[in-house]
């Protein structure tokens, strides 16, 4: 081989080693900054800038120290996440607050630590944050994951729109997340939906032999006007581009799946065929 083509090779290993890295980086980086915006308190909405932190998770859980996030003695709680809510008429503020087992007086950072998520729902009464909805241990990550609002509009009837979640988490190579659709009921919340909407990889090493580069879907909400929503789910299957990119020209398989209310039951169901 001539100093020529091994030099053409090197530099060919070098920006795949490259490309990896950067995707690495960046799914890993868009990780940290999901997390770092939802478990930031000043990510409190500017027409709630008047109430903390403290104040809000204290109201949840009266024991709260707000120097130490302690709720017990073994365990803390911290805002993960909050997000405006309510109509013309009514001033709303949902928050998602994590619970943990305190190591050394701190919230855990191990990738196999578990937070478990409360999910709560303040009236803005007379500029006061007074407790309307909650839902205990509703939701839950890990380490290697966070949970974030989703603002998109998830309507399930002509009067009621979902709360939306997305569950990102991004370990060994593997990125998936999930999509959660909650349903206030009266003074608390169900999970209605869970599915998971997304399932790719840093490089075509970290994926088993066959399969896709990248499996993503997407939620199209159908309107039913005497009944709750249809949901109808689009999925395709990537391929992969010869540097072990994302091909997003060649779908290998594109499916289509419809969700329906299940009275019985109070969530949505896929129908079979």
């Amino acid at each position: 081989m001539s100093n020529y083509n091994r030099a053409a090779d090197d530099v060919r290993l070098s920006l795949r080693a490259a490309r990896a890295l950067c995707c690495v980086l960046g799914l890993s980086l868009w990780i940290w900054l999901v997390h770092a915006w939802a478990a930031d308190p000043s990510t409190i909405p500017a027409a709630y800038s008047n109430w903390s932190e403290c104040q809000l998770v204290s109201l949840v859980y009266p024991a709260h120290d707000c120097a130490t996030h302690g709720i017990d003695k073994e365990h803390g709680a911290q805002l993960l996440a909050s997000m405006s809510w309510g109509g013309k008429d009514a001033r709303q503020l949902l928050v998602m607050i994590e619970t943990y087992e305190q190591e050394g007086g701190q919230r855990p950072t191990y990738g196999v630590t578990e937070y478990s998520v409360d999910l709560v729902l303040f009236d803005d009464v007379k500029g006061t944050p007074v407790v309307r909805a909650v839902a205990k241990a509703l939701l839950a990550h890990g380490g290697h994951g966070t949970l974030a609002f989703d603002h998109a509009v998830y309507s399930l009837n002509d009067l009621e729109r979902a709360v939306a979640i997305r569950h990102p988490v991004m370990h060994q190579g593997l990125m998936t997340s999930h999509l959660y659709l909650v349903r206030q009921e009266q003074s608390s919340f169900r999970m209605v939906f869970n599915r998971s909407m997304e399932r790719g990889f840093d490089m075509r090493e970290s994926a088993a032999s066959g399969e896709p580069a990248l499996v993503q879907s997407i939620l199209q909400v159908m309107p039913r006007p005497t009944s709750m929503n249809d949901f109808k789910i689009v999925t395709r299957h990537f391929g992969w581009n010869a540097d072990d990119s994302v091909d997003r020209l060649n779908v290998l398989r594109r499916t289509t799946e419809l969700w329906r209310w299940d009275d019985s039951g109070g969530v949505y169901r896929v129908l079979q065929d």
